[in-house]
């Protein structure tokens, strides 16, 4: 009995670590988003602060203000890395893509691909840790069982897995009786 109590603690211990450790990390993420999520905000102030200059009718603009620069390298305003890319990429796509269909999306936002020997090499990388960490999720594509895209899992559905699978592991403890 002293032994059973001494496993099930061991256990949960464990387990108390791994989600403080879990928890430690979403943290940092959550940092990260609301950095993000300002870095954003700023962007769509000025892109919003834009798009009211050009609203106003065409016979009342003079010249464009200095302060105003229209950026025309979106792909550094919309991608950063790679991976950003994809994750943009996929979450503005209505459709699961392929990954040459990502590729090519993310060369006509003006990405540079040059630092890489094979470009589908490391999109196909990409994906596939982006699926391992469970942002993504690979499916046939429509038109053929042959052809696999991908698609983002929404944030929501992947907590709820997450919460799930937590639930699982708790029902598999010992019972403390």
């Amino acid at each position: 009995m002293k032994s059973n109590v001494k496993h099930a603690l061991a256990i949960c211990n464990g387990n108390l670590a791994r989600l403080e450790r879990k928890r430690i990390e979403v943290d940092i993420q959550l940092r990260r988003f609301k950095e993000e999520e300002e870095r954003l905000d700023k962007q769509i102030a000025e892109w919003k602060k834009m798009a009211d200059y050009l609203s106003a009718p065409l016979e009342k603009l003079d010249e464009f203000p200095d302060e105003m620069k229209i950026p025309t390298d979106f792909g550094s305003v919309l991608v950063t890395s790679l991976t950003n890319g994809i994750r943009f990429v996929l979450e503005n796509s209505p459709n699961p893509m392929s990954a040459p269909e990502i590729r090519d999306q993310l060369m006509s936002l003006g990405f540079d691909f040059s630092k890489y020997k094979q470009e589908l090499v490391a999109v196909h990388n990409t994906l596939k840790r982006l699926e391992g960490q469970g942002e993504l999720q690979r499916l046939h594509m429509a038109d053929s069982e042959a052809r696999i895209g991908y698609a983002t899992i929404s944030p929501l559905e992947r907590a709820k897995k997450e919460m799930v699978e937590i639930e699982n592991r708790r029902k598999a403890l010992p019972s403390k009786e």
